[in-house]
């Protein structure tokens, strides 16, 4: 039994193709925005990209140059404030209205007038809700800062205890600190004013603030920078990816230009130009006035250019992998190819013939035009170089034929003198290249077969020969000692020895046995006996033989057959076999304290039996392979089979008139026989005893229902048995029918011949 074959399905290649396709798309994609996002840089304000880039990676909103450049502008519009010499009108000062709660100011003048106090209640519960952990004062002509990341430092200020938390102004707020020096040089008062500007640590959502747009501008920066880096890395990651399966890859793009190459050249150069003249046109427009497009514009640009890439991409690789076919695939050697399949249809007699005559008349009609035009110089001058080149063509390709049916002729005297070996290799563009084919055909066929039958005959040759010669003679030397071992007095473990050997030695003259007939009988020398005998008495007398071995199996034999006789003509001995190595096959194989079916009925004239029994082996096989030489359903060959049981049977039912037929169904194992059924005749003596209905020993139940159903077949449970007939005449004490002509010496001589019998499978 051979084991399964673990099969893989082909790769395609087309997933290791589109990784690397949405890899690169993507990696333009990011490229295209970018150059976009350049372009249109007076609508991105890309001249502050440093600023941007530092709102994303900075830990903290407040330390990032834009938060420092609005606080600066703050500081700068309350210094302002600072000079009037009366309270500001709120109204006036939108851009510091505008934040409500997410700063705080106080600003008093020179003289000690409060100007603008938007400071918090200290019983306010709103303002208490909010921490102000940012605190610009300027007082008594300097300029401080106050942070802290847990307390709010407006309420320790408030409180007089918030020296701890001051942070020195390093280089980021040089605008603070330029326009606060420039306050305090052109103002002499500057040093008596006092200004106090706080921002919360989690700036609200008011209307035109500036801080929480901040804010939000940085949420949607870092969203962006991790897109476009997961993007990227996905890109890099399917590039990669489509790197390592790039033989899969190349398998993709094979099959693609072997698709492609059914494409005319002329479709392929028209479509080549219309993509090379839009790309040089998108590009000059990109490049001369991207300024006017809109940005939705220049991305649908952009898309377009990629189209054409593509486009150029699978045309090298048309170009690439078929090499000379991208340019012979073309309208005109397609035009000369649905000609030769039109003339394919005629025989090749008259496909010659109106070919000439086509050839001829093109001729004339050219001729006919030459002189129609001859007052026209250019006409005429077309017409005759036309027909100038026709004739050159044609003659080549007569050149060619008549050289091409010389190697045929040729081919064919080499295979007439027995050459089989040399092909006949004609272009594929020859009209005699499908006869050159069919020649080559016939050629592999005849050394096929002249090989197959040399190797078969001398294999039973030699077979027949090296196993009579080497094995007959000194087995049967053994088999003799080994008699004469057994007639010594021998200590009791040498008589197990002997024993042993003993079985051993019949086992293997068994072998030599079976071999001697599969050899036979695949050679046409076996001698078969054909005349009439009862199918049914053939098996009822080799279950009665095998009796023995059945009972200490452990199985249970059930036996299902008509009342009628079944006479077939056949060998009774070949089939007596044949029967013997069936049972011998359920015997071994069969699942521990299950049952054998034997059936035997007659249907349209024909004898059949089936042996049917629950293998104990997984059938992982096919039905075709388990009757070949030496296949065993044991692959760990620990039983005593040779593997040549079903081999034999198959041979002798075929050589006795009848066919073989194994069926296997999930674990069952059905061996099916069947015999031409010979026409009955009153009062032969081949007519079954009427009184033949049996049991054997309890364990092999002969039922005679005529009208037996199939269910009752399949089943292995013991509700089948009252569907079964059980009767008591015992087969070991009912009288033997001879097989007609052969009477029962000859049963028994054959018995003794076949001692051992065939172990099958």
């Amino acid at each position: 039994m051979n084991a399964k074959n673990v099969t893989h399905k082909p790769k395609s290649g087309f997933r290791a193709w589109i990784c690397f396709f949405i890899g690169f798309n993507i990696i333009y994609a990011i490229l295209a925005a970018g150059l976009i996002a350049l372009y249109k840089a007076s609508d991105f304000r890309l001249q502050y990209i440093d600023e941007y880039y530092d709102l994303a990676i900075r830990a903290d909103i407040q330390d990032t140059l834009i938060f420092k450049t609005i606080v600066s502008q703050h500081t700068s519009k309350l210094l302002n404030m600072s000079k009037a010499s009366q309270p500001a009108n709120p109204g006036a000062n939108g851009q510091l209205e505008a934040e409500l709660t997410n700063i705080a100011c106080y600003v008093k003048n020179k003289d000690g007038v409060v100007i603008y106090d938007t400071l918090p209640d200290s019983d306010s519960n709103y303002y208490a809700r909010i921490r102000y952990n940012y605190l610009i004062l300027i007082q008594n002509g300097s300029i401080s800062l106050y942070r802290s990341q847990t307390e709010d430092v407006l309420n320790k200020y408030l409180s007089g205890n918030f020296s701890e938390y001051e942070v020195p102004l390093d280089n980021s707020y040089a605008q603070l600190k330029r326009d606060f020096d420039n306050f305090i040089e052109t103002y002499e008062y500057g040093n008596d004013v006092a200004v106090v500007y706080a921002v919360s640590s989690e700036p609200a959502n008011f209307t035109n603030s500036m801080l929480y747009l901040l804010k939000q501008i940085r949420l949607w920066t870092r969203i962006a920078a991790a897109v476009v880096l997961a993007t990227m890395i996905l890109a890099i990651t399917l590039i990669i990816y489509s790197s390592v399966k790039r033989e899969e890859k190349r398998l993709f793009l094979s099959k693609y230009a072997s698709l492609a190459s059914h494409i005319w050249l002329e479709i392929k150069l028209g479509l080549v130009a219309l993509a090379a003249f839009v790309t040089a046109v998108l590009c000059n427009e990109v490049l001369r006035r991207h300024y006017s497009f809109t940005v939705s514009e220049l991305a649908l640009t952009f898309a377009i250019l990629a189209g054409c890439f593509w486009f150029f991409y699978f045309t090298l690789t048309d170009l690439l992998y078929n090499k000379s076919e991208f340019f012979k695939q073309n309208s005109i050697r397609t035009l000369i190819r649905i000609i030769r399949r039109l003339s394919g249809r005629l025989r090749f007699e008259r496909r010659m013939v109106v070919g000439f005559w086509l050839f001829i008349s093109a001729e004339l009609i050219l001729i006919f035009l030459f002189f129609a035009s001859y007052r026209s110089g250019f006409a005429s001058t077309l017409f005759f170089l036309t027909g100038l080149a026709l004739f050159a063509v044609v003659t080549i390709i007569y050149h060619r034929f008549i050289s091409d049916t010389g190697r045929l002729v040729s081919q064919i005297v080499r295979i007439k003198s027995g050459d089989l070996t040399t092909r006949l290799e004609l272009g594929s563009d020859s009209g005699l290249q499908e006869y050159a084919h069919c020649l080559n055909s016939i050629q592999s066929g005849m050394s096929k077969a002249l090989e197959e039958q040399l190797t078969s005959e001398r294999l039973k040759v030699e077979l027949i020969t090296n196993v009579s010669h080497d094995l007959k003679t000194p087995l049967t030397s053994i088999i003799s000692y080994i008699d004469l071992l057994k007639k010594e007095e021998l200590p009791g473990q040498a008589v197990e020895y002997v024993r042993i050997l003993s079985e051993k030695a019949d086992r293997l003259k068994t072998m030599i046995q079976d071999i001697f007939a599969v050899s036979k009988a695949s050679s046409g020398n076996l001698d078969v006996r054909m005349e009439p005998l009862d199918l049914g008495k053939l098996v009822e007398q080799t279950l009665a033989d095998m009796q023995e071995k059945i009972d200490a199996s452990g199985l249970k034999f059930r036996v299902h057959h008509i009342n009628d006789p079944l006479i077939i003509r056949s060998d009774g001995q070949k089939l007596y076999r044949v029967m013997q190595n069936l049972i011998d096959n359920a015997l071994s194989y069969s699942l521990d304290g299950s049952r054998v079916h034997v059936r035997l009925w007659s249907e349209n004239n024909t004898a059949v039996v089936e042996i049917k029994n629950t293998s104990k082996l997984e059938l992982d096989f096919k039905p075709e392979e388990i009757v070949e030489r030496f296949v065993r359903g044991d692959i760990s060959r620990s039983g005593e089979g040779s593997g040549l049981g079903l081999s034999i049977a198959k041979t002798f039912t075929e050589a006795c008139g009848g066919s073989f037929r194994i069926t296997i169904d999930y674990d069952d194992f059905k061996v099916r026989l069947s015999f031409p059924q010979e026409p009955k005749e009153g009062g032969s003596d081949t007519t079954v005893h009427s009184g033949s209905n049996m049991v054997l020993d309890n364990d092999i139940d002969i039922d005679n229902d005529e009208d037996y159903d199939d269910h009752l077949f399949e089943s292995d449970t013991d509700d089948d048995q009252n569907a079964v007939t059980r009767f008591d005449t015992r087969i070991d004490d009912s009288p033997i029918d001879p097989y007609t002509t052969h009477d029962a010496d000859m049963i028994g001589d054959m018995i003794n011949d076949n001692n051992a019998g065939s172990n099958a499978g």
